[in-house]
């Protein structure tokens, strides 16, 4: 029996995802039953006989799903599943290494799984047969195998283990008593790991953290946001035509379909795929799937419909199925239904003459057949199956499907972190990993890979492109964090922080990649976040070479901006992808020079232009397109669009400047229709536009604030609108007691706003300060009614026209007001200079609020 402080020393190092190796197979086993009874499992075992009969007996096991099979070998709170290498001996006899060869295979037919949690799996996407294939084999060759040899064969398997184990583990050896802990690792071992791993142990209990060095952390041109880095890795492409790269995107989920926009306008579709991410715990953005699959149950609103196809169909990058999507969401709206029912959007899905809308059509009628709770893997098997037949021997077709499988992919894998029952949801996770029918990827032989940071780490690349490096991108940083044991992190330094995080993971980022024969590349962005690693000695950084443009580029389809059709509400993504295909690496055609550069998707580096606001992008997206004035208003201000044609009429040339400006002045007559006629709530009327307000008698200073409009309501109220440029900064974030949080005073600018106004409108009935955005880089951004909302107007104009904002508005209400008053009594003064840019105030009066979000 093992020591207890070898169990312990054992325990800790596993429970942070550490692969057991081991001369003795029994004792590993005892320590196996030890580990399992002391994280008080379900169902608890005091044995190994015991424990291996509750795992693999077919009686215990037919009331628990394949996940939950598994679960029992982890820790079962979503780190990672414990994973077993056991290191046979020759004292091993040929029945004990045929009876683990059996364990092993048990687990693979009933799990498809070995040794890895489902949430890796699925992350990764794939089935591990050749783990249980090595695994087995050694085991059944162990009975006559030294410890040696045995070493040896994992070390000749090498490759295959690291092309099956997930990223973020660690490893290390247990030995059989804590105090037979070597110094050092033999090299045999040292070896095994490297190959595992691409990383070197430095010592026993810090596992494997070091690159030593080793890698070279080359600094990209400098970058400043997403756009720009993707068209630098997009060149880098093209001049190394014979090479394969991985560009890792943190937040991909996010970001999926801006990233096959830009590539799509540098890149033949060929040579590039996106592989969408899953997130790792069930996000609000994907709530609506949980109704979507269990239509049997409830209907769902037509909104959360048209949500539910768009992520169904609407990140395809195939235009056929974005088309699919577009027909069936203007369907739904112009139904005047307000639920649907599973019945419903069958009739609605029957409609349709696409082949594959009508495969699932019939899976959902077959999903209606079964009582309660719909088995979600039995209805994707059966959909999955149909879909593969009909489309078998149709390239085009498959192509598609493999978009929407993709799609499917990831939403089954957010839906696993929800709460399921037995062969639901996380059973057709089984069928979405594997390879034989889900393997349809719209570029499957594509050299150039967009992923998630920890898919990118698995398989041998030429090139991994790191393209940001900040912690409020990197919830795997979080994770991985949260799987090192405390004398780890104390070892580290700074416990617990979203710095060591970052350091940590980056780390085993790095080394991963270097394992896989991978130069990396970061921006400089990145190369600032990995600063303590450089210090540290852990890795170097050189300056990228300068990357020469590609004697030949891709042919691009272009179109003339101002010949393509108008754009309904709800078509955001269509339009930004007919921008985005419009775009030539030449520029023609003035108007698309003026798209391309203000966008931001031009790889031509003299032809961008130094403009820093998102304004740019809203403002194009409201002058070439007259939006329908009863969808969503454009977000940006009259005032905006004058200094933009101020700022890039002297960069057109002379002769092109006339034509220019002639088309440019008809679609601002288009904008202006819009931007005062446009309703953002029923019924409401504009009654002004860039209104003015002195604050020279509230607050001693000579001090204007201009609202960009203020509308009328139905009642009578009035609503202040205050336009923004992004939606994120339109929308407030709510902390996990509910109540408002925000990052930086522009709330308090609202609350200034609305005083003001009651103040110089006593007779005057104020709603609330609309914050509106619309940007076209944001197609699900909707205009979002927050602000200082009084609440005897809450669920009479929120509740009814606009988004709900789910969390408390009285704290922030208070909080306002305090900081109005202070404003009042003089304790602070507001910038006479700001004209309402900005946060309005000389010094800040306001310390309380910033630490209003942790109290």
């Amino acid at each position: 029996m093992p020591e207890q402080s070898a169990v312990q020393w054992a325990r800790r190092h596993i429970e942070a995802g550490a692969i057991v190796l081991t001369p003795n197979p029994s004792w590993a086993l005892q320590l196996c039953g030890e580990l399992v009874d002391q994280a008080a499992l379900q169902p608890p075992v005091h044995s190994v006989d015991d424990w291996l009969k509750t795992l693999w007996n077919d009686a215990a096991l037919s009331a628990i799903s394949p996940f939950d099979r598994c679960a029992l070998l982890s820790s079962a709170q979503e780190r990672a599943l414990w994973r077993y290498v056991v290191e046979q001996d020759e004292t091993i006899h040929g029945d004990a290494a045929a009876a683990l060869a059996r364990l092993c295979q048990d687990a693979w037919n009933r799990c498809g799984l070995f040794g890895l949690d489902w949430s890796d799996a699925a992350l990764n996407g794939y089935r591990f047969c050749s783990w249980a294939e090595r695994f087995d084999a050694l085991c059944e060759s162990a009975g006559t195998l030294s410890r040696t040899r045995a070493m040896q064969l994992l070390i000749e398997h090498g490759d295959a283990l690291a092309g099956s184990l997930s990223g973020a583990v660690l490893y290390g050896f247990v030995p059989e008593h804590a105090d037979e802990v070597e110094p050092e690792p033999t090299p045999l071992l040292r070896e095994l790991i490297g190959r595992l791993t691409g990383v070197v142990q430095s010592a026993p209990e810090i596992y494997a953290f070091a690159p030593g060095g080793d890698i070279e952390i080359v600094e990209a041109e400098p970058c400043d946001n997403l756009e720009a880095q993707l068209r630098t890795a997009a060149r880098w492409a093209l001049a190394h035509p014979d090479a394969s790269m991985r560009l890792v995107v943190p937040g991909l989920s996010g970001q999926a379909a801006l990233v096959r926009r830009i590539l799509r306008a540098h890149l033949p579709e060929d040579e590039w795929t996106v592989h969408t991410p899953m997130a790792l715990s069930g996000t609000s953005e994907f709530e609506h799937f949980e109704e979507w699959l269990h239509l049997a149950v409830a209907p769902i609103s037509s909104e959360r419909l048209v949500r539910a196809l768009e992520e169904f169909f609407g990140h395809c990058c195939d235009g056929p199925l974005v088309r699919q999507y577009d027909r069936l969401q203007r369907r739904i709206r112009s139904d005047r239904r307000v639920r649907y029912s599973l019945r419903d959007i069958i009739e609605l899905l029957e409609g349709e003459s696409s082949e594959l809308v009508q495969v699932l059509a019939a899976s959902l009628k077959r999903l209606r057949r079964w009582p309660g709770r719909a088995p979600l893997g039995e209805w994707a098997q059966l959909f999955n199956a149909e879909a593969d037949a009909l489309f078998r021997e149709r390239t085009d077709t498959r192509r598609q499907l493999g978009a929407l499988l993709d799609n499917l992919w990831a939403m089954q894998g957010v839906l696993g972190t929800l709460e399921f029952g037995a062969d639901q949801g996380l059973s057709w996770l089984c069928w979405l990993a594997d390879a034989q029918r889900l393997r349809l990827r719209p570029a499957p032989h594509a050299r150039i890979h967009v992923h998630e940071p920890l898919t990118a780490i698995t398989r041998q690349v030429d090139c991994v492109w790191l393209t940001q490096f900040d912690n409020r991108h990197w919830p795997t940083a979080r994770r991985f964090n949260a799987l090192l044991p405390a004398d780890t992190q104390r070892e580290l330094g700074m416990p617990g922080t979203s710095e060591e995080a970052n350091w940590n993971f980056a780390v085993h980022l790095f080394g991963r990649m270097a394992a896989c024969g991978s130069a990396v590349y970061v921006s400089r962005n990145a190369s600032e976040g990995i600063s303590p690693l450089v210090h540290a000695g852990r890795c170097r950084v050189r300056p990228a070479e300068p990357i020469a443009p590609p004697a030949e580029v891709p042919a691009v389809r272009t179109e003339r901006l101002d010949s393509l059709e108008p754009l309904a509400m709800g078509q955001g993504e269509a339009l930004q992808d007919s921008y985005v295909d419009s775009l030539a690496w030449l520029i023609a055609d003035p108007l698309v020079a003026f798209a391309r550069t203000r966008l931001g998707v031009i790889p031509h580096e003299e032809a961008m232009l130094p403009v820093n606001s998102l304004y740019t992008g809203i403002a194009l997206h409201s002058l070439l397109q007259s939006l329908n004035p009863a969808g969503r208003a454009a977000s940006a201000k009259i005032s905006d669009v004058k200094r933009i044609l101020s700022d890039f009429e002297p960069n057109i040339p002379q002769a092109l400047r006339a034509p220019f400006v002639e088309l440019l002045d008809e679609s601002l007559c288009q904008w202006v229709e819009l931007q005062e006629g446009g309703q953002l709530v029923e019924g409401a009327v504009v009654e002004a536009v860039e209104h003015t307000l002195s604050g020279e008698d509230d607050f001693g200073v000579p001090y204007t604030v201009r609202l960009d409009r203020i509308d009328k309501l139905p009642g009578g109220e009035r609503l202040i609108i205050d336009y923004k440029s992004s939606f994120k900064a339109a929308m407030p974030a709510g902390d996990e007691s509910g109540r408002l949080v925000f990052s930086d005073m522009r709330q308090v600018q609202l609350a200034v706003y609305a005083d003001l106004y009651r103040r110089q409108h006593p007779d005057a009935r104020l709603a609330g300060v609309m914050l509106a955005a619309l940007n076209p880089l944001e197609p699900d951004a909707t205009p979002t009614l927050t602000g200082v909302i009084d609440e005897g107007y809450r669920d009479d104009v929120i509740g009814k026209h606009r988004r709900v904002v789910g969390v408390d508005m009285s704290a922030w209400l208070d909080a306002a007001q305090q900081a109005v008053d202070e404003l009042r009594e003089r304790r602070a003064r507001p910038d006479p200079h700001a004209q309402g840019r900005g946060l309005p105030f000389q010094q800040d009066p306001y310390q309380l609020l910033r630490d209003w979000g942790s109290t």
